[in-house]
């Protein structure tokens, strides 16, 4: 269903028009009143059980923002409504530089969606990182961090662990999609805020998942380093550092993560710095089988 190329995606049309719809689907009924709207998106998809529908059209979004055009240039001038409202300190962090206003309808729609669990918050999560991985918007990465990192340390424990999943789910899908030059955003937000803040949080620190998720999100980002790396210098040699890193992420792996992902970063790695030797993802272990190879 979905796509990290520009590949058609079937039942996906990927034509710009559709575009405001999906925008019109996630903004909440305009009744002409003053009075707040009383549900965050159209009742169409409003309700607790459509989180699927709601699940599925946020994964449509995500591909439709792939668009080889300026945001601004597909930006209505016609305001949209939206339930969900923001503090200035708040606003100040995430449109401290001009923003189209499409860029920051969909982010001020898909804000309260990475507090929902499951699948939900992983593809709002994925929204924002395609939105910020574009070139007329990645500007404004930094302040989404710094409004990301206030919002996981000011949330309540119910639902902390739910935004830093999905917080998390961002930092591991980004690092593929963005410029070589805006990695060490990503690893100064990770090292000095949210890593952090996770070894002092028993809410967050209780989740498998949280946990998973932020192994997964540091090897994500030396595997994009490594192989960004290579591709600009076309040097094979290693970073200063990189060992003690694997020896902390094999660490942090071996905490009921799974046995298979440890292999798979493994292979990745070695991939990105050797890339002549590169090992064929049939190698990589089944569900039910041990892994045959010694690596090491």
């Amino acid at each position: 269903m979905y796509s990290s190329t520009l590949t058609p995606v079937p039942h996906f049309p990927s034509s710009i028009p559709h575009l405001p719809l999906l925008i019109s689907l996630f903004s909440p009924p305009n009744n002409g009143s003053s009075t707040s709207p009383l549900t965050l998106q159209h009742p169409i998809i409003a309700s607790q059980d459509a989180w699927e529908l709601r699940a599925v059209l946020l994964l449509w979004l995500a591909l439709l923002l792939t668009v080889p055009f300026n945001l601004s240039a597909l930006s209505s001038t016609t305001p949209t409504s939206t339930s969900y409202t923001i503090d200035r300190p708040a606003r100040e962090k995430l449109f401290a530089l001009s923003t189209s206003d499409l860029a920051q309808r969909v982010t001020l729609l898909t804000l309260p969606l990475l507090h929902r669990q499951g699948k939900e918050g992983a593809y709002a999560a994925l929204v924002f990182a395609r939105l910020f991985s574009r070139s007329d918007t990645v500007p404004g990465l930094p302040g989404f961090l710094d409004w990301a990192g206030a919002e996981v340390i000011e949330t309540e424990r119910e639902g902390e662990a739910n935004l830093f999943a999905s917080v998390l789910e961002f930092m591991v899908v980004i690092p593929t999609m963005i410029a070589p030059e805006h990695l060490d955003v990503l690893r100064g937000f990770m090292d000095e805020l949210l890593l952090p803040h996770l070894r002092g949080s028993r809410t967050a620190a209780s989740s498998g998942l949280v946990r998973k998720l932020a192994v997964k999100a540091k090897g994500r980002w030396w595997v994009a380093k490594l192989r960004k790396g290579y591709r600009l210098s076309g040097e094979m040699d290693m970073p200063n550092g990189l060992e003690e890193e694997l020896d902390d992420l094999m660490s942090g792996l071996g905490d009921k993560v799974g046995h298979h992902y440890r292999i798979e970063l493994k292979v990745r790695t070695r991939s990105s710095v050797f890339p002549q030797r590169s090992i064929s993802p049939a190698c990589l272990p089944s569900c039910h089988q041990p892994y045959p190879i010694r690596l090491s």
